[in-house]
């Protein structure tokens, strides 16, 4: 297995996912939103879109 290609596979875990997807177009069509923001647009608990972020965070 290629090196550079394994450490491509926590962004593709990431982004496999259709809530973090979402999250991300959220985060990009108004960038700058509190959690509390962000989580009033999707309907979330706070604590579920903190776990999702750290993911996306992990992953770049």
């Amino acid at each position: 297995m290629n090196s550079e290609a394994g450490g491509m596979d926590p962004v593709f875990k990431a982004l496999a996912d259709p809530t973090r997807r979402l999250l991300l177009d959220r985060l990009r069509e108004q960038n700058g939103q509190t959690l509390r923001e962000l989580c009033e647009r999707l309907d979330m608990a706070r604590q579920s879109a903190t776990q999702h972020l750290d993911v996306l965070v992990g992953a770049s």
